[in-house]
């Protein structure tokens, strides 16, 4: 076996690795390769002024409950003993965050009340408006979301998983194009 080879295989091995320790129901899922299954198997058409949108009222929450189960499990996981670390390990991070001083850490941690982010929060709608419009997706209106909406029910309002959301994608660029 060549080395470029050899070292061609380890790249891909690790790269399909990486994801495994996840506890995404998916282990061993590669974001990427998932999201672009759409364009390779030509799912999703860029040039279709129907399809950006509903990839993002599709994909945008499932990608967010993701992220958001990773962030739980990686804060709430056990970080295995190691002798030879001066930082802490054989604990839970969110736990070391909690208690640094279980750890003989330093709690650096900034508390900001809550009536000062309130106030921050409400200068920052009067100078620059609503923050929800800056959190909408392209072309994700109230009338698009309408129409997506009527289109989920019309195909039987499936769950929506990452294991279905193509299907799903399709089913409803049908639904919503006739």
């Amino acid at each position: 076996m060549s080395l470029l080879k050899e070292l061609k295989d380890t790249k891909a091995r690790w790269e399909s690795n990486r994801l495994e320790r996840s506890p995404s129901r998916f282990k061993g899922l590669n974001l990427k390769d998932f999201l672009l299954r759409g364009k390779t198997e030509h799912l999703f058409n860029p040039h279709d002024p129907l399809h950006e949108p509903l990839f993002y009222w599709i994909f945008a929450p499932l990608i967010q409950a993701e992220l958001d189960e990773f962030a739980e499990w990686w804060n709430n996981h056990r970080v295995r003993h190691q002798h030879e670390k001066i930082m802490p390990s054989g604990h839970v991070p969110a736990h070391a965050m909690q208690y640094p001083e279980l750890f003989d850490a330093l709690d650096c941690q900034i508390k900001v009340p809550q009536q000062a982010v309130d106030m921050l929060c409400e200068e920052l709608t009067r100078e620059e408006g609503p923050v929800s419009q800056f959190q909408a997706w392209p072309g994700l209106t109230a009338e698009f979301d309408e129409r997506a909406s009527a289109a989920y029910e019309e195909i039987g309002a499936p769950s929506l998983t990452m294991a279905k959301a193509w299907d799903v994608f399709v089913n409803m660029a049908v639904a919503m194009a006739l």
